[in-house]
């Protein structure tokens, strides 16, 4: 999932959009689902005249009570594709690897390792699948 941040208060923020994608077509990425967060919609003295598609929110990420919408925003987008699990994971395991390719919802240090539920990446869970709660 790439999250791509635009400064709406920027009065270039459409032809920003439009370089920004542009260089990643140049390096190569594509095919990937994006999400478009609007921020600093609080600095616009008028009201957008298009609202967002469903993949787009408006937002100011300088506002603690939006930074959760903008979590559970970001989390909804995972969730579409990336199944919870629940999983052990050994303190001589990869954590750090683990931890950079999914998404880790929560993270409780117990005497054997950590206890995670995370939303999984579908093409590493392969992985993982050895230390997966078998409910998972």
């Amino acid at each position: 999932l790439l999250v791509h941040v635009v400064d709406i208060s920027n009065p270039n923020h459409l032809e920003q959009i439009e370089v920004t994608n542009d260089v990643l077509k140049e390096i190569g990425v594509k095919d990937i689902p994006t999400i478009y967060l609007f921020n600093k919609y609080d600095l616009l003295t008028e009201s957008p005249n298009k609202f967002p598609e469903a993949n787009a929110m408006f937002c100011s990420l300088i506002d603690k009570n939006q930074t959760e919408d903008v979590y559970r925003f970001i989390s909804s987008w995972i969730s579409r594709d990336w199944p919870m699990v629940k999983i052990e994971f050994p303190y001589e395991g990869d954590y750090g690897k683990f931890s950079s390719h999914n998404y880790i919802l929560s993270l409780i240090k117990n005497k054997n390792g950590y206890s995670l539920t995370a939303y999984i990446n579908p093409k590493t869970r392969y992985l993982y699948s050895h230390l997966l709660d078998k409910k998972s």
